[in-house]
């Protein structure tokens, strides 16, 4: 009944609250992965329909905090769960992705394109020692693809390799006591 309910009126933040609230509170088939999934697609399909608002409209403002209410939710359901890595990962995705946005990408598709590649090299993320950001990495890499910069000219690797090494000798001393 309630995914025929939110078929029906897919542009309800209210009812999507409610729905993954019900969801959640149903022991049977409560899970995690589950969950997260429904969030996902609510916060999907709310976006959808954000953008096809014309810009500047007084719904267009609900839909962003009906959006940032169930971002906040999930995480907080990740943490609660034990999921704490993920949690802050979606944290410092959603700080990165929006507050750290190259200022040349205008196009949602390309935004999404070049944060997938940010997110997936092996940089140091937002909140960690010599954390390059979003922005710092895509300059970089235009650099390099311009050729103004040979190889992989990345000035937090050293540091990163040296906190790696602090981080396992740390580890080691831990486990001799």
């Amino acid at each position: 009944k309630w995914d025929l309910t939110v078929s029906r009126y897919p542009s309800s933040s209210r009812l999507w609250r409610e729905y993954l609230m019900f969801r959640q509170s149903n022991f049977e088939t409560f899970s995690i992965l589950s969950s997260s999934n429904l969030y996902k697609d609510a916060i999907k399909k709310l976006a959808s329909m954000k953008y096809e608002l014309p810009t500047g409209k007084r719904e267009t403002r609900n839909y962003e905090e009906a959006i940032v209410s169930l971002l906040v939710r999930n995480i907080m359901l990740l943490k609660q769960a034990g999921y704490l890595e993920k949690a802050v990962a979606l944290f410092q995705a959603l700080l990165e992705y929006n507050l750290n946005c190259p200022s040349d990408l205008i196009d949602t598709e390309k935004k999404v394109q070049f944060f997938e590649g940010f997110w997936d090299s092996d940089c140091p993320r937002l909140g960690d020692e010599c954390a390059p950001t979003w922005k710092g990495w895509y300059e970089q890499q235009t650099r390099k693809y311009r050729g103004e910069v040979e190889g992989e000219d990345c000035s937090y690797n050293d540091s990163l390799s040296r906190t790696i090494a602090e981080k396992e000798q740390k580890v080691m001393e831990e486990e001799l006591r």
